[in-house]
């Protein structure tokens, strides 16, 4: 909003000097200066203010000139004028009486605007209009009100004094009107903070009309309406101003002084009174700051705004200790952020759900709000499943998808049946072009591989102490046996703790009739399910960093691919391991990058070997010795 710095200094005489000091004190009270624009032409400056809205009351220069004074302590240049009541006009309700005065006006040609009046307006953005109505936008720029030109045959408000009033029967008869709101104390007419200048603001208006219109303004009429007060009072402890603003910076354990407050409540206009047995301010709002101050706090930001915030202590009280942040919540953050990091989403549930499975194992609710939901869920994966059906029916799009929540379960603890609640993490991976050979090619569906490197890759990131095993022990479920009943048996992995060798969750692809797909199409769901306490024991804090440095070899390296047939029960390590350790010197390393099986159903798996030496390159012979030792290792292997 912009000011005129002439208008600020026709109510408040300030230096033009200290214009730069005045901006830094209006930007402490919360008023930014956003530019300020010299007028060379009439010595006059334009100050473009940032008005926040919760400082609405700011709407005119008197207003500004207000507010200065309470920030720089000087006092307005006008004086208020007391107005002269008859006791016999006013109609009292609850002692507030509403004034009106009112000036016939018969304006019968057209009046030019001055141009000093329209460069004032331009100066300012306001429009251009009419002469009144420009008269009417100036005196409002300049005091936040202004006269009303209304017509007497439809206003209710002056019917009361219409037969009073002797005019003429002209179209451009103008009545102007001027209202305020008084209190009556002791019989005697107060007037309100907001109003206190608004005879000055009539005399400047009346002046103003008759100077620019050459008209002569005659008796005016007045009349009186009661209203009701709607007085905000809010009251202040000085318990919470020591609490909120602390120790002044005179000395330590000093707070503001009483007497300091109730000065600086009467600078702000703020009428109150102590009471000193409660030991609270009682204040009375003005009404043109119920915009503002409508709490306890908001005076007390009014309090330290103009004692100024920087006399009291700024300095941090330091803490003894470092407070920990809860271990299990720091570390849960860790698991969502990896498993985002991965192309998971995170989905929520409900942990009301019904169990079509495990009936003995379900807990049932008394009362449960609908038939849909009269079961506590035993796993997550359930919902995860059901995520998935519903996103299949819509979209069809791939879904990549985990959820950490709540489960319930039975516990029998000396044959007495005990609920128990647990946290679990479960998963739900379907991509059907997750990867491609080559651009040429079509795109293929994730396979249980690509999920259990996931699966290593987020346990990895998480520094958990973990690995991935076939499930030998079925007893040692526990309260993964919620999970157990949807996935393929041959095709599921155990998620094991290294520390205890505990099984900590369970990874495996979900059975085609959960899937409620067509047989035609033939897709590859993969779930997984961990127990949220067990995998946070199993995390492991890097405190330093461990390495293992070998001598690199300047010699080249042999690579041997060979295809061997295994059983069908053979683990993959089991393979590796066996050559590792049976093997001569000169192997380097031991991948499996296939595996298939034939229609006999004979398991055949692709193993490369890689032979390098540290000192020297590898014969011919020798690289046929190490190959007949591969292949007598290998034949243990087929048996």
């Amino acid at each position: 909003m912009k000011f005129s710095w002439k208008l600020i200094n026709y109510f408040i005489k300030l230096n033009e000097n200290g214009l730069i000091n005045l901006e830094k004190q209006l930007t402490l009270s919360g008023i930014e200066t956003e530019s300020i624009e010299n007028f060379q032409e009439d010595n006059d400056k334009v100050i473009d203010l940032s008005i926040t809205s919760n400082r609405k009351d700011i709407s005119s220069t008197l207003h500004l000139a207000i507010e200065i004074t309470t920030i720089v302590q000087k006092n307005l240049k006008i004086d208020p004028i007391k107005l002269q009541y008859k006791k016999k006009h006013c109609n009292q309700i609850n002692n507030h009486i509403h004034y009106t005065r009112v000036h016939p006006l018969d304006i019968k040609f057209k009046i030019t605007t001055p141009n000093w009046l329209l460069k004032e307006l331009e100066k300012l953005d306001i429009r251009k209009e009419d002469t009144i109505t420009n008269i009417q936008n100036y005196i409002r720029s300049k005091w936040g009100k202004t006269f009303e030109i209304i017509n007497p045959n439809k206003d209710s408000r002056i019917k009361n004094i219409k037969q009073k009033i002797y005019y003429h029967n002209s179209e451009k008869l103008i009545f102007l009107t001027f209202s305020t709101k008084h209190e009556l104390s002791n019989n005697t007419p107060r007037i309100y903070n907001s109003e206190i200048f608004y005879e000055n603001l009539y005399l400047d208006s009346m002046q103003l009309i008759s100077t620019i219109t050459k008209i002569t303004i005659g008796k005016y009429y007045e009349f009186y309406t009661g209203f009701e007060s709607n007085n905000i009072k809010i009251n202040v402890k000085k318990s919470r101003i020591d609490q909120l603003l602390g120790n002044t910076n005179e000395e330590k354990c000093k707070f503001i002084k009483i007497n300091e407050v109730t000065t600086i409540l009467e600078q702000l206009q703020l009428h109150s009174k102590y009471n000193r047995k409660n030991k609270y301010f009682s204040i009375n709002v003005p009404s043109h700051r119920t915009n503002d101050l409508k709490r306890e706090i908001d005076i007390i930001e009014e309090i330290g705004r103009i004692y100024r915030f920087q006399n009291f202590f700024n300095t941090i009280k330091t803490q003894q200790g470092i407070q920990n942040s809860c271990r299990e919540y720091t570390k849960l953050n860790h698991i969502r952020n990896a498993l985002r990091n991965l192309g998971l989403n995170e989905v929520i549930n409900c942990c009301l759900t019904t169990n079509q499975q495990d009936e003995l194992e379900t807990i049932k609710i008394h009362n449960p709000i609908n038939k849909e939901q009269p079961d506590l869920r035993f796993n997550i994966v359930d919902n995860l499943i059901k995520n998935h059906i519903n996103n299949l029916k819509y979209a069809e799009n791939n879904i990549e998808i985990f959820e950490i929540g709540k489960i319930f379960q039975k516990n029998y603890l000396n044959k007495k049946q005990t609920y128990l609640e647990k946290q679990h993490l479960g998963g739900l991976i379907y991509n059907s072009k997750y990867t491609r050979d080559s651009w040429s090619e079509k795109s293929s569906s994730i396979t249980f591989f690509h999920v259990k490197a996931i699966i290593e890759m987020f346990l990895e990131k998480i520094h958990a102490n973990t690995k991935l095993s076939y499930i030998t022990d079925l007893a040692n479920l526990d309260s993964l046996k919620g999970v157990n009943y949807t996935i393929k048996n041959s095709h599921r992995l155990g998620i094991y703790d290294n520390g205890s060798n505990n099984l900590i969750g369970i990874l495996g692809e979900l059975k085609t009739n959960y899937a409620h797909t067509s047989e035609k199409k033939q897709i590859n769901i993969f779930i997984f399910e961990i127990d949220i306490t067990k995998l946070i024991e199993s995390i492991q804090k890097k405190k330093h960093l461990k390495y293992q440095y070998k001598t690199y070899s300047k010699y080249p390296s042999v690579i041997r691919d060979i295809s061997v047939r295994v059983q069908p029960s053979t683990n993959i390590e089991t393979i590796k391991t066996t050559i590792l350790n049976n093997s001569k010197s000169f192997i380097e390393s031991v991948e499996i990058f296939n595996e298939y099986t034939n229609e006999n159903e004979e398991r055949f798996v692709g193993i490369r070997t890689t032979y390098r030496a540290q000192d020297k390159t590898l014969s011919t012979q020798e690289i046929k010795s190490l190959e007949k030792n591969l292949q007598e290792i290998t034949n243990r292997l087929q048996n």
